[in-house]
């Protein structure tokens, strides 16, 4: 049988994981808004032409891309959380009536 405790392990298992996930996407975002962007100006003004229009145009849909996934983690953690509580919530409430059902 599960006990609460079990329970509220798990609980904070998944929220570790959501955290995890956040925390990438905390890594993600900065090296995109702030590395990333700061090498693409270096480029900008140390190389002209054609070949740089294309390199920084690359970079910025790099950029994109990294912001994108960023908020894919972010989302996916949210919904990791949710899950989680509705699990622990509705998980908490089945023991409490097994065990009105064991002593009563």
């Amino acid at each position: 049988m599960v006990t609460k405790f079990q329970l509220y392990i798990d609980f904070q298992s998944a929220n570790m994981r959501a955290g995890d996930l956040e925390r990438a996407a905390n890594r993600l975002r900065k090296v995109a808004e702030s590395a990333l962007l700061d090498e693409l100006h270096d480029i900008s003004v140390n190389w002209t032409g054609d070949a740089s229009a294309a390199f920084i145009r690359k970079g910025y849909e790099l950029k994109d891309k990294l912001l994108a996934e960023a908020k894919s983690l972010e989302a996916s953690a949210e919904t990791i959380r949710r899950i989680a509580k509705r699990t622990y919530d509705t998980e908490m409430k089945a023991l409490e009536k097994a065990n009105c059902r064991i002593y009563h």
